[in-house]
């Protein structure tokens, strides 16, 4: 349901919910007091760090932009979920609202899994 990461980004199946990211962060910026430049420039001064998380994927396909975007957008939507598991009931409405109800826990699911060898593992 949900791609973190390089791991199945990009994939057609994955497209709803990478089209909802961006709603994400747009909650997550105007309820933090930053601008979104504040958390992309905190992300690519760590980039390096972040390129040597990934194992059997090649993250070269992503120049240093891209890749603290998509980390920004990926970290948005985890604390939203996080939010929605500690009771946050207008994250809880909105996420429901969007995907149903079942949705929920396969975006948990996801949180946790990980892509390795076309296997997913835990």
């Amino acid at each position: 349901m949900v791609s973190f990461g390089p791991y199945n980004h990009g994939l057609p199946e994955l497209r709803m919910v990478e089209e909802f990211k961006p709603k994400v962060l747009i909650m997550f910026v105007s309820s933090s007091g930053k601008d979104k430049e504040f958390f992309y420039y905190m992300i690519l001064k760590v980039i390096d760090h972040v390129r040597n998380c990934y194992v059997g994927v090649s993250i070269d396909v992503y120049d240093d932009g891209a890749l603290a975007e998509m980390m920004l957008l990926d970290a948005c939507f985890t604390i939203y979920l996080m939010k929605i598991s500690m009771g946050d009931g207008e994250k809880y409405f909105h996420f429901h609202q969007h995907f149903g109800m079942a949705a929920r826990s396969f975006a948990f699911r996801d949180v946790f899994t990980r892509e390795s060898n076309s296997t997913l593992g835990y």
